[in-house]
């Protein structure tokens, strides 16, 4: 497997078929870092799953952006799932981070975050979005 760095102009529109195949809403193209987003494609060259590390000015970061290939199944993205966020940790790391913030949109993956040791810490949340230009 191999870990690609995210490049809005080439990857974007494929992310965003992701989303909204999922019935999830797509963030916006300049919501998605490009230098702490990365795709992670099977040795077939598929795409597999994709996810960003936001960093704050504090010691904390943001895992988002979690979206996967809805057509790609079986242990090989797992093992994606995996390599991309021991991958996303280290960069945390490298960073200085010392806690990694999480939000689940579902029940899967909310159990995936407990599972790699993450606390849940709210419930019933909603999000939001808006424009301050």
């Amino acid at each position: 497997m191999k870990i690609v760095d995210y490049v809005e102009k080439t990857h974007y529109e494929m992310l965003r078929a992701w989303w909204t195949f999922q019935r999830e809403v797509p963030p916006t193209p300049g919501m998605v870092p490009e230098g702490s987003t990365w795709i992670v494609y099977a040795h077939s060259g598929v795409p597999l799953i994709s996810a960003s590390v936001l960093l704050t000015n504090s010691c904390v970061a943001y895992a988002e952006n979690f979206v996967g290939n809805p057509f790609a199944r079986g242990e090989f993205r797992k093992e994606a799932t995996d390599l991309l966020v021991r991958h996303g940790f280290e960069f945390a790391r490298l960073h200085e981070k010392t806690k990694i913030v999480a939000l689940a949109t579902n029940a899967t993956l909310a159990a995936y975050y407990e599972k790699l040791g993450f606390v849940p810490t709210l419930k019933g949340l909603f999000g939001f979005v808006k424009e301050i230009s």
